[in-house]
């Protein structure tokens, strides 16, 4: 299921900029309450799911060119739509 939190953490990815001040780090903690880990954990599986695709190709679509060829394939299997 795609949350309104999901859609938040995949704005701000989208939007960071290094030298706002604050660290990523300190930005993830403050804005969303957890760790660097879990937010690259969250991330990891937005970018498997087909509604966060649809809100945010510009960042999922490079993010899975990205990753090795077996994690492509395993995501062109579950979604048909998608290219290789």
């Amino acid at each position: 299921m795609f949350t309104e939190r999901h859609r938040a953490i995949l704005e701000f990815e989208m939007k960071w900029t290094p030298g706002a001040g604050e660290s990523k780090r300190d930005a993830i903690r403050d804005t969303f309450g957890i760790g660097v880990s879990r937010y690259h954990q969250i991330l990891r599986y937005l970018c498997f799911q087909p509604e966060a695709r649809d809100f945010a190709p510009e960042f999922t679509e490079p993010w899975l060119d990205r990753q090795p060829v077996r994690v492509r394939q395993l995501t062109s299997a579950a979604d048909p739509t998608r290219n290789t």
